[in-house]
């Protein structure tokens, strides 16, 4: 929800808070805010942004459609800024630059669009009403390859450093497209895709795509359109709302219609061959005004445009064992969920009387407590004492997501799945030693199959059937520790199960904050993998690595492009949705394996009697770090 006070000195609205990434979503203070924007201009015949009457008109009109931002191309004037201010609309602002020749071999090009930035940046460092910049859109995907993927990702990279520099606050990424999927700054804030799609299932299916593309972070759709011109204003009228439907059950943190008016202009020259706006060229709505006016009302956040069937009843099952520290945030968190049918339960295994008095400060949840007897025992007990069809385990160290349990629901409603889960987000590090663990391997996270399938899903965000969960006996619980979430999927697709995945579906995951902690993790886990190897022998190799058949997902975008990458589809590479198909994964997976770290550290005791092994060993985990 837009937050805005009252200004005396201008009678209109002046906003308060700037926007922020939080998770998978945008904020406006404390409340999710779904962007709602259309693209404005450029307009004949200055290429330029509309002024005086006619701009306030406009603006007018957007307001009433509903839209609370505009994506302009190029950088605003204050009179620009000032109208959209008072009528409470953000704006994200696109970087004009020579992006359309090799921008390489025109040495000025790059410098340029590195001043204008920072110039644009910092005039609008304390203004609130910009929610962000673009650093470019669309680079032609036969200029990229001639330039190079990495090349290219690397200097949008340096333009978002240049920017953040100028204004540590604001919000930067670049708008790609289905013809250069893979390319994305590893240091945007969101992803930003402009995807034209003219089917509705195949456009909610790529939404999901990109959401695994984008990471832990927000995925935000910067141009979706329909040409009036060749298919007619009634299917764009009903293209406008199946958008904004798809955007919402896919939980995207925004959508943005392209155009506002069919009156467009581009390389000096007013666009005659398609008609993308809501407006006509004589200032006239098409139904598609009206149809996108009802499709945004009352949506502030992603989940208010998901209407569920049948609600399952849902029993949320936290284990903890002498996690008293951070329990009550989690318990805090999950008592702002947002479901209609849902119950809490806290395993307190080992009888802690903390976690007792913690639990007590909640009356809607329930304590159990048992002896200590590990997780998969507290997992089991908790199944068995809760009511719920479905069954949600989450971690004590661990913050829901309001929408959490609503979008775990939406994807078992298919009646595809038996088990279900989403991400689990790691919040910002507040030490050099946590960033470092959060960047290391070894971390839970989800394996896919696909764009909706799992292989894996982390106990932390998991949720099954209950008829599912008697099927295949509950948790084994010589798993005490770790390990067990593994054997459980393992044995759920053994059984003929399938198991899902929801994006939006997310929760804030506390990491190790220290470096003895997560090495004590790894123990734990390489503890739990000897348990699972005489168990499932056939999915680990020769030397004991898992060997998963889907893709581990560890938060980051997804689309390095390095030398045994390969982006491959259509004749000579020319179709669009190119993906980046991955070959040897080169040397930062053999680095960050566990056979890797286990050779530095012998490498490193034998140094203790022969000190050039030593010396060896000291400079494998400099190569690891």
């Amino acid at each position: 929800m837009v937050a805005v006070v009252a200004d005396d000195e201008d009678d209109g609205l002046a906003m308060v808070h700037r926007i922020a990434v939080a998770g998978k979503y945008f904020r406006c203070g404390d409340e999710v805010w779904f962007c709602r924007a259309v693209t404005y201009g450029p307009f004949p015949p200055d290429g330029g942004l509309r002024q005086g009457a006619v701009l306030g008109r406009d603006l007018d009109v957007l307001v009433e459609l509903g839209a609370n931002a505009l994506r302009v191309y190029g950088v605003p004037d204050d009179e620009f800024v000032a109208a959209c201010r008072v009528r409470g609309l953000r704006i994200l602002i696109t970087l004009a630059w020579t992006q359309h020749v090799d921008f390489f071999e025109n040495a000025s090009a790059l410098s340029e669009a590195r001043e204008k930035l920072v110039a644009a940046v910092e005039r609008f460092s304390s203004e609130p009403v910009v929610m962000g910049f673009l650093v470019g859109n669309e680079i032609s995907p036969t200029l990229v390859r001639w330039m190079g993927p990495s090349r290219v990702r690397r200097a949008l990279e340096k333009l978002i450093a240049a920017g953040r520099a100028a204004d540590p606050a604001a919000l930067f990424s670049y708008a790609s497209f289905p013809s250069t999927e893979y390319l994305m700054p590893a240091n945007a804030d969101f992803a930003a895709y402009n995807v034209f799609l003219e089917d509705e299932e195949a456009y909610f299916r790529y939404l999901l795509r990109l959401q695994n593309v984008a990471g832990d972070r927000p995925l935000m759709i910067t141009e979706f359109g329909i040409d009036s011109q060749l298919n007619g204003e009634q299917m764009q009228a009903e293209a406008m709302a199946w958008q904004v439907d798809a955007a919402c059950r896919a939980g995207v943190a925004g959508t943005t219609v392209f155009a506002f008016s069919d009156s467009w202009h581009r390389a000096g020259n007013e666009i005659t061959a398609w008609d993308f706006g809501l407006q006509r060229r004589d200032g006239s709505l098409k139904p598609a005004a009206e149809s996108l006016a009802n499709a945004w009302r009352e949506i502030e956040a992603p989940i208010d445009g998901v209407k569920l069937e049948s609600p399952p009843k849902i029993s949320v099952i936290v284990c903890t064992y002498r996690g008293a520290a951070v329990l009550e945030d989690c318990l805090r968190s999950l008592s702002d969920v947002r479901y209609p049918d849902f119950e809490v339960v806290v395993v307190n295994d080992g009888a802690d009387g903390e976690v007792e008095k913690i639990v007590a400060e909640f009356p809607v949840v329930r304590h159990l407590a048992q002896e200590h007897a590990g997780l998969s025992a507290a997992r089991n007990f908790g199944a068995e004492q809760s009511s719920g069809e479905v069954l949600v385990y989450t971690d004590d160290d661990c913050r829901v997501d309001r929408d959490w349990l609503s979008y775990l629901a939406l994807a078992l409603e298919s009646g595809e799945f038996s088990a279900v889960g989403g991400p689990n987000v790691a919040p910002q590090a507040k030490s050099l030693a946590e960033a470092c663990v959060t960047a290391a391997p070894g971390g839970p996270a989800h394996v896919l199959l696909s764009d909706t399938v799992a292989e894996h899903l982390p106990g932390c965000n998991l949720a099954v059937r209950r008829e599912a969960l008697e099927v295949v006996g509950g948790f084994r619980e010589e798993f005490r520790t770790a390990g067990d979430d593994v054997d459980f999927c393992w044995r759920l697709q053994s059984a003929g199960f399938r198991i899902g995945f929801h994006p939006a579906a997310w929760v804030w995951h506390l990491r190790r904050e220290t470096l003895r902690a997560y090495l004590r993790q790894q123990v734990g886990y390489g503890k739990a993998e000897a348990l699972l190897i005489p168990r499932h022998g056939d999915r680990f190799g020769a030397i004991g690595a898992a060997r998963w058949r889907g893709w581990v997902y560890d938060g980051s975008f997804a689309t390095e492009v390095d030398g045994a990458s390969m982006i491959y589809q259509g004749v000579f590479g020319y179709a669009g949705f190119q993906a980046v198909y991955g070959g040897d994964r080169g040397l930062a997976y053999l680095v960050s394996s566990v056979q890797w770290l286990m050779l530095a550290l012998i490498f490193a005791l034998v140094g203790i009697v022969y000190m050039p092994i030593g010396i060896i060993g000291g400079l494998m985990f400099g190569v690891s770090v």
